[in-house]
């Protein structure tokens, strides 16, 4: 199976849809998710943790090397022939020249899906997620962020014919259904 990068501003169930994948393709996907392991880092006190939760209260970016060493042992922990699924990542220029460089060298095939929302959507959304950063000043940067960062990243993928665009609004499942239609196709 392809990997699957998933992208859409935050609240778009990226997470939730590769939940879906993992229970519905039991054993095909892995799955790598950056924000759930920098929020698993900060359970105790250390110097790591606090560079975070800077970073993350800002509502910048994290550097792009912690990322990147973070995906390098993501991929060691995979399973011969298991796809990824990858979900926050690349979500900056520098980040995505080190994502194809490392899938060209790991010589992986992958394809990436945008879940679109629009702002609104997304802002009702994470109130109601009541996450400890889901605040509406911090919402905001993240996804003003996400359209002055990412949305390169997911135009770049775009004209290298890699990125599918689904419609992320109505439920769940619908979303999912959406989804499953693209791993269908793409394999």
């Amino acid at each position: 199976m392809k990997d699957i990068l998933f992208f859409g501003i935050q609240g778009s169930w990226k997470g939730t849809q590769a939940r879906k994948i993992l229970t519905k393709y039991e054993g095909n996907f892995s799955y790598f998710e950056p924000g759930n392991i920098l929020r698993a880092i900060k359970s105790n006190d250390n110097a790591i943790w606090n560079y975070i939760r800077n970073v993350i209260d800002s509502g910048k970016l994290i550097n792009e090397s912690v990322i990147l060493s973070l995906f390098d042992a993501y991929h060691a922990t995979l399973l011969k022939d298991q796809g990824m699924l990858i979900d926050w990542f690349p979500r900056s220029f520098p980040q995505m020249y080190m994502f194809l460089d490392r899938m060209y060298r790991f010589n992986r095939d992958w394809i990436a899906i945008l879940i679109d929302i629009s702002p609104e959507e997304s802002m009702n959304r994470l109130l109601k997620r009541g996450r400890e950063d889901d605040k509406p000043d911090l919402i905001k940067q993240r996804v003003q962020l996400y359209y002055d960062e990412t949305m390169a990243v997911i135009n770049e993928f775009d004209n290298l014919k890699r990125m599918v665009k689904i419609d992320g609004m109505g439920t769940e499942e619908e979303v999912f259904q959406r989804i499953e239609k693209i791993i269908e196709q793409h394999g």
